[in-house]
């Protein structure tokens, strides 16, 4: 062995060893964070949508196999009147995720929807089936 060579001490394999394994811990979670938290994203989306009037982006959350498909874009444009009669033009609609139950068909996904405007708010809890096509998550029922 040459005298600049040196040899490796436990404490640094160990310190190596616990970097790399770190390392890969977060890669993991980071990899399980975007699979699963994109599913709230698709109903924010949505709500986005609903309240931005972008029917082409409220369309684009849904499944191609859902048993409701979206409305026309005329009953997109009445659901928003509808909305913007009770709530006035400057309504917002948020979604907070409650829980997810994996199903056979797809994730049941349990949401708080609150309605609101600079006056008031009002709050549904519904569940939401959203299956996972082409890697994305999309409302499904």
């Amino acid at each position: 062995m040459a005298e600049n060579e040196k040899k490796m001490s436990a404490g640094k394999l160990v310190g190596i060893i616990i970097c790399v394994l770190s390392a890969v811990l977060v890669c993991v979670l980071w990899g399980v964070d975007i699979y699963l938290g994109g599913r709230i994203k698709t109903i924010d989306k949505c709500c986005s949508a609903i309240v931005h009037n972008n029917y082409e982006e409220y369309i684009s959350c849904f499944s191609e196999n859902t048993k409701k498909p979206p409305t026309s874009e005329s009953e997109f444009n009445e659901l928003r009147a509808e909305y913007i009669k009770q709530w006035g033009e400057d309504f917002r609609i948020k979604a907070d995720f409650v829980s997810a139950d994996n199903g056979k068909k797809g994730y049941e996904v349990t949401v708080k929807f609150t309605v609101y405007n600079d006056i008031d708010n009002e709050s549904e809890i519904s569940s939401i089936l959203l299956v996972r096509e082409s890697g994305k998550w999309l409302i499904s029922e």
